[in-house]
C-alpha cells in the first residue's frame, strides 16, 4: 500500500511547480573581542575592525552591523578583490544587516597600498549604499579605508583617522 500512495501522490503533483520552504539565518563561526562595548567614534571602528584587514595583500570589504547605542553586534567579511579593487554586493550588504536585525552598518575596506585616500570609485559606491540604506531604514555609520589599525581614512568625515591607542597597546 505505501508505493500505491507514493505513485498516486507523484501523479497529483506532476504538472505542478515546487517552490521551497526556507530558513535564512546567521551563523556564528568565530568571535572577536574589544575593550569597547560602545564605539561613536570612527577611530573606535579603525582600531577594533582594523586589525582584520592590516596584512591582507588584496582589497578587502568588512560589514558591521551596529545597534542605536553603538554597539556592535556581528562582522562579515563581503568581499576579496584584488590588489587595487573589490566588487560588493548590495545585496549582501543588507542581508547580512537584516539578519543582524540591527539599524546600522558600518563598511571598512582596505587598500594595500596602504594610500587611505579614497578613489572617486570609493566616494561614488558610498553614495550609493547611503542612498540604498535610507530606502530601506538603514544608517550607513561610515565607509573606512584602512591602512592598519592606527590609520585610515573615513569617507563620511572627510578626513584621515588616526587611532588613539599605541601600537603595542
Amino acid at each position: 500500500m505505501g508505493k500505491e500512495s507514493e505513485l498516486l501522490e507523484m501523479v497529483k503533483t506532476r504538472d505542478k511547480k515546487q517552490i521551497a520552504v526556507v530558513r535564512i539565518r546567521q551563523e556564528r563561526t568565530g568571535v572577536l573581542y574589544t575593550e569597547k562595548k560602545e564605539m561613536h567614534q570612527p577611530e573606535d571602528f579603525l582600531h577594533t575592525f582594523g586589525k582584520l584587514l592590516e596584512h591582507a595583500s588584496v582589497e578587502m570589504m568588512l560589514a558591521v552591523s551596529v545597534m542605536n547605542s553603538g554597539e556592535a553586534v556581528a562582522v562579515q567579511l563581503l568581499a576579496m578583490g584584488g590588489v587595487n579593487t573589490c566588487n560588493i554586493s548590495m545585496p549582501e550588504i543588507f542581508k547580512f544587516v537584516f539578519l543582524s536585525n540591527c539599524p546600522g552598518v558600518l563598511l571598512l575596506h582596505n587598500h594595500p597600498s596602504g594610500n587611505v585616500e579614497p578613489s572617486a570609485e570609493d566616494q561614488r559606491i558610498t553614495e550609493r549604499i547611503e542612498a540604498a540604506g535610507q530606502l530601506l531604514g538603514i544608517r550607513l555609520i561610515d565607509h573606512i579605508i584602512v591602512a592598519d589599525r592606527y590609520c585610515g581614512y573615513s569617507i563620511k568625515c572627510g578626513k584621515k583617522l588616526y587611532s588613539n591607542t599605541q601600537k603595542g597597546a
